[in-house]
């Protein structure tokens, strides 16, 4: 027994694994505060604790209140468990018998067929009302400079699919968050960890075999969502991979205790290592998907390698002010921000435009391609073009196309030939370097009805849509207990809910197509970003979690979907992210000063001469969706599972980094991940209730 007993407050308390796990801690003599969203769902095996009322599907101000009662019952709080997760509610319940939602359900159905509200509901539960409760805390935490933070996420966060493309979205949101808010907190010693369970038999799953689709949603296109769960379950049964809730709990415990299978994990001093998985299953999902993102990072290697405008002619007229993701201390690693940006299939032009030239002067290279003959006079980088146009111009949709990597896109598409739809808040907005592109008000921050008009408009102009890129978006800086939960909403509503409304509006046309490409653009910083930009980085977590589900959602309509993910390029929207999104009066001046991190990273790219092309970015780009030049191998090798599109060498270099690491936490981690199944004689017996 410890001889101070640690106080443990657990969300979702009353089934599942916040059950065993209240149940486990009790038994070893530290205490529990269950949480749950009514208090006579708490059964007798964990009477001994106490009880707390919390529904993280509330107002943050509401969740924020149940936060301080918890303090006030031992006067702090040594581990926090997010446990809790999505209830379904609403036209499902009925066809479950349930009076009240269950615990943890995932949201089923595919893209298409999900509705706005039950989205956000999800994330509500699942990640915003996470956040606030942390945020109700972290005062405490950092006066007692410790404790640990323990959210609970998904293998499916990493290694997920259809039908659950929300769900999943939801925990890689709060995946990244954590691992930002890992390195916040580390000057406080303050443990921040992530929770990665594999399959283990619980309600969760019962209840997730409902639906999640509002009947009259239902389009016929798609399979049977609410099959997949029951599917889910009889893989595992086959493969003889059940997990033990006890003993994940056991495990749980330890690493928090730093003992038995926790010890070596813990004495490691690797605070890099975030994640702890539990599960054989979830080891070997983890495993294989590493594999799968290593072998994308290469294939692309073409692409991303040569984005990058030589040093010595990138002189810039005044410092630029650039958001960065964070910034570095010894135990986190380096985070940068940057644009991610799906690549299409283009041509091999630089650009040229008329803009400022990032050239160098004294060479010029001549270069003949499929169609395509150009050469680079790499002076002013003008160029001398001639091209074969293609027979039958493309219909891009292009959100954010007045500034950045948008603009650059623009440009591109309309000199090859094709047609642009520049889609931006003010008409106004658009240069004139792309007048001969149609013009759509699209406001990702306005409803989704309002969104969906737009895409219904864009859908009237050229009577279809061949490419839609993703692109507009900005970044919120601040430390995560200084941001103001209108704040984060906002963010997600323009980077991912804004960008999902407009894909629901384009896919029965997409569908009926039979063909075209999604391309969302997402960042580095999804993968491998840090502090001052957890929102963002989660915000763009869950769009590409949500990507990759689509991917297969769409594969049999012949949809390519692909994630565009920059590393650095000085853009416009770099520039504005200098601006402290926190509010003054949330300043608790615990933290250093996040408006200082874009021109650090900046200084830093300038310093290491990786200042990306947006030019040949937009070319890349081009070509992804063309199949031509740098791309024509990665796209003819057939590999729908690659999904990522990386741009700049910086971007692949910290992504093989990000691999790394994660390949380290789940070696490191494995004597935990792999003693948690279902002992024979148990598994039979579980398996013979099936």
């Amino acid at each position: 027994m410890s001889s101070t007993p640690r106080v443990w407050l657990i969300s979702g308390a009353n089934s599942g694994l916040g059950l065993a796990l209240a149940q486990h801690v009790l038994a070893q003599g530290d205490q529990v505060i269950a949480a749950v969203r009514r208090v006579s769902s708490i059964p007798d095996s964990i009477k001994a604790a106490k009880s707390l009322v919390l529904d993280l599907n509330a107002s943050d101000s509401e969740i924020k209140q149940s936060g301080a009662e918890a303090l006030k019952i031992y006067g702090r709080i040594d581990v926090l468990v997010n446990n809790a997760g999505y209830a379904l509610t609403g036209l499902v319940l009925p066809r479950l018998g349930l009076q009240a939602p269950p615990s943890r359900l995932r949201e089923t159905g595919y893209t298409e067929e999900l509705e706005e509200n039950d989205i956000k509901t999800e994330f509500q539960t699942n990640f915003f009302g996470a956040i606030a409760l942390i945020q109700s805390l972290l005062p405490a935490f950092r006066q007692q400079k410790s404790g640990h933070i323990l959210n609970v996420s998904s293998i499916a966060a990493t290694a997920g699919g259809p039908p659950f493309a929300m769900y999943n979205a939801s925990k890689a949101a709060l995946e990244a968050a954590t691992e930002a808010l890992s390195v916040e907190l580390a000057p406080f010693n303050i443990r921040v960890l992530i929770i990665v369970p594999g399959y283990f038999p619980t309600k969760f799953y019962a209840a997730a075999g409902v639906n999640g689709v509002r009947p009259e949603r239902l389009t016929g296109a798609y399979p049977d969502s609410s099959k997949a769960p029951e599917q889910y379950v009889a893989h595992h049964l086959a493969a003889k991979q059940v997990g033990d809730m006890n003993k994940a709990a056991a495990r749980i415990f330890e690493v928090v205790s730093g003992t038995e299978l926790g010890k070596e994990f813990v004495d490691s001093g690797r605070r890099d290592f975030v994640r702890v998985l539990l599960g054989p299953d979830c080891g070997t999902r983890m495993r294989a998907k590493l594999q799968l993102l290593s072998e994308n990072v290469e294939a692309t290697q073409p692409i991303w390698k040569n984005l990058i405008v030589l040093a010595n002619a990138f002189k810039p007229k005044q410092p630029l002010s650039i958001y960065g993701p964070g910034y570095s201390s010894k135990n986190s690693l380096p985070s940068l921000f940057a644009t991610n940006i799906w690549l299409p299939d283009a041509t091999c032009i630089r650009h040229p435009s008329g803009r400022q030239s990032h050239g160098y002067r004294g060479r010029s290279e001549s270069s003949g391609y499929k169609g395509v003959s150009c050469t680079l006079i790499h002076g002013d980088l003008l160029f001398a073009l001639l091209l074969t146009m293609s027979s039958t111009p493309r219909v891009w949709l292009i959100s954010g196309a007045n500034s950045g990597l948008g603009l650059a896109l623009a440009q591109h598409v309309l000199a090859q030939g094709d047609q642009v739809i520049a889609a931006v808040r003010r008409v106004s907005s658009i240069p004139d370097s792309i007048k001969a592109a149609k013009s759509l008000v699209l406001d990702l921050n306005a409803s989704d009805s309002e969104i969906k008009q737009s895409g219904a408009e864009a859908l009237k102009i050229y009577g279809r849509i061949d490419v839609l890129v993703n692109n507009a978006g900005y970044a919120l800086t601040g430390y995560t207990e200084e941001l103001d939960e209108k704040d984060i909403k906002t963010e997600f509503q323009t980077n991912f809910f804004g960008a999902i409304s407009l894909i629901q509006s384009l896919l029965p046309a997409f569908r009926q197509q039979k063909s075209g490409h999604i391309l969302n653009v997402s960042s580095i910083a999804a993968t491998a970003g840090g502090p001052p930009f957890a929102m963002y980085n989660a915000s763009k977590a869950a769009l590409e979690a949500a990507t990759e589900a689509l991917s297969v959602e769409l594969a049999p309509f012949n949809i390519r979907v692909l994630i565009i993910v920059p590393g650095y390029f000085p853009t416009n929207f770099l520039a504005a992210a200098g601006v402290n999104g926190v509010r003054p009066e949330r300043l608790t001046g615990a933290y250093p000063d996040s408006s200082k991190a874009p021109d650090q990273y900046a200084t830093r790219h300038l310093a290491a001469k990786q200042v990306g092309d947006m030019n040949k970015a937009a070319a890349r780009i081009f070509e992804v969706v063309s199949g031509t030049e740098l791309a024509k191998e990665f796209v003819d090798s057939g590999r729908r599972d690659f999904v990522r599109v990386l741009l700049g060498p910086d971007c692949g270099t910290r992504m093989r980094a990000k691999l790394q690491l994660l390949s380290e936490n789940v070696e490191a981690t494995q004597s935990i991940w792999s003693s948690t199944d279902m002992d024979e004689e148990k598994f039979n017996q579980f398996a013979k209730q099936k």
